[in-house]
């Protein structure tokens, strides 16, 4: 997706279970900046479990080019710090992951990506996202460590809400990760 001028919060999504890195919910934000002819650059910090682990996200998506395909690179918890805690590796190497990443447009509003890199990432990861009308969107991914499925709502697609003169979109997403544990989120952009 495009991050340029683009900024969003997540708030703690629930999910049906504590997972491998006891989490019982997440905390992001993100914002992004337009560079130009070169580019857009997205920043996220987000606190994923109930120690207050943190990880800091970085990604750069070079200019669309033919047909609108995006390519992007970036790396996931740039400090290292998280170990292996969220992927159940027995050791505590770093947990920085690089990665690369393509996203191709098909017919009908119909996105395909994919990508692979290191730690993290090294088994590769893919997803395809298809609009239900103008209001909804299925999404399906496998994320390198399992199968995730969701359905995103957008309660006021193609308008927004506006607070302090700026333009406010809300999504809300239900589904399950790895194909059973339940979840739920409520973004905010801007």
């Amino acid at each position: 997706s495009n991050t340029s001028d683009y900024w969003f919060l997540r708030l703690p999504h629930i999910t049906g279970y504590e997972g491998k890195d006891d989490s019982i919910g997440k905390l992001s934000g993100c914002g992004g900046v337009t560079l130009g002819h070169f580019g857009s650059l997205c920043g996220s910090f987000m606190v994923v479990s109930s120690q207050w682990d943190t990880e800091f996200n970085l990604q750069y998506q070079a200019p669309l080019f033919y047909k609108n395909v995006g390519i992007s690179a970036g790396v996931q918890d740039t400090a290292g710090t998280r170990y292996d805690r969220a992927t159940g590796l027995p050791n505590r190497r770093s947990s920085q992951s690089w990665f690369s990443a393509a996203t191709v447009p098909l017919k009908y509003g119909v996105y395909v990506s994919g990508g692979w890199g290191t730690r993290r990432f090294d088994k590769g990861f893919a997803n395809v996202s298809v609009p239900i009308g103008d209001r909804f969107k299925a999404i399906v991914e496998e994320d390198g460590l399992g199968v995730n499925e969701m359905v995103a709502w957008n309660p006021k697609a193609g308008e927004s809400y506006k607070l302090f003169g700026r333009a406010i979109s809300t999504t809300t997403m239900i589904g399950f990760i790895d194909s059973r544990y339940a979840f739920w989120s409520l973004n905010f952009g801007m």
